[in-house]
């Protein structure tokens, strides 16, 4: 069909089809006298690309939705990062509009363009769900201005970590990783949250309180059947990954450095930790590859 039938078909305007056309997004036929040739599948992919741009996609995102399986799940993960960084933004102008702070406003706008620097890299390194989770976690922890040459040193070297890597797992454990992380959002972080709140209180009383759990959870480390499965074959790879790639020794720390808050709570963790292995003493061969 001709240019005008296509722009019928599918609702856009001539100039918007052509400019689709040269961002690579369609590929019509020529015929023999010059014009254009739109088949039935080049109306349907500028029907999604309509779509997709009312959705709020750029065309970086519409050309990653169009590619790949994943790419709508990818889009709709950065929009949700987006929303959230407008809510914070919006509060933010709320309190300039009665505070008249310049200064202050500057200082917090800095810092959430901070956070979302690392967040957005999280969603590049890490794949699907388990990107947005660890986005969700670490973001938790951050927002805070830089007020330090330390935390600046250490936000330079959060980044660069997460430039230099990515996370690849072969097909089978990257599926199992993706299913495994779908539950992992904001409900599931706000009872994460509850729990270390209880155990930063009081990790001697928290570990008697979920005794049989940490028991039950412990004797399923020990079964032959879990060394044998591929849960064992996805946590060898993560822990592997953490430990060759720098997370464990170069991201973490720094991001320890970085936000107060973040490290609070990996203390916390610690001491937990401390009085676990003391309780358990062969946990850490089982937690060890």
């Amino acid at each position: 069909m001709r240019i005008h039938q296509a722009c019928q078909a599918s609702g856009l305007t001539r100039k918007a089809i052509l400019y689709y056309e040269r961002q690579g997004l369609i590929q019509p036929s020529l015929r023999e006298n010059g014009y254009r040739d739109f088949s039935r599948d080049d109306v349907e992919s500028l029907k999604r690309i309509a779509l997709l741009r009312r959705l709020g996609l750029s065309l970086e995102q519409v050309r990653t939705a169009l590619d790949s399986p994943d790419g709508i799940k990818d889009a709709a993960r950065r929009l949700r990062l987006q929303w959230a960084e407008y809510q914070e933004r919006m509060e933010l102008l709320d309190t300039l509009a009665e505070d008249g702070d310049f200064d202050r406003a500057t200082r917090q706008m800095d810092a959430l363009e901070s956070k979302r620097s690392i967040l957005s890299r999280l969603l590049t390194c890490f794949p699907g769900y388990y990107g947005q989770y660890l986005s969700l976690h670490f973001g938790a922890f951050l927002g805070e201005p830089i007020t330090t040459q330390a935390q600046q040193d250490a936000f330079s070297t959060v980044i660069a970590f997460l430039d230099s890597v990515e996370l690849k797992l072969p097909q089978d454990l990257r599926e199992m990783l993706e299913e495994a992380s779908q539950g992992m959002d904001d409900a599931f972080l706000s009872i994460q949250a509850a729990h270390m709140r209880q155990l930063a209180k009081n990790p001697a009383q928290y570990l008697d309180d979920h005794r049989p759990s940490l028991e039950a959870y412990m004797e399923y480390l020990r079964a032959a059947d879990y060394h044998a499965s591929p849960v064992y074959q996805l946590r060898q790879a993560l822990i592997d990954f953490s430990r060759q790639s720098g997370y464990e020794s170069v991201f973490l720390p720094a991001m320890r450095r970085l936000s107060p808050r973040y490290d609070a709570y990996c203390r916390s963790l610690d001491t937990a930790n401390a009085l676990f292995l003391a309780q358990y003493p062969d946990v850490a061969n089982l937690l060890t590859p």
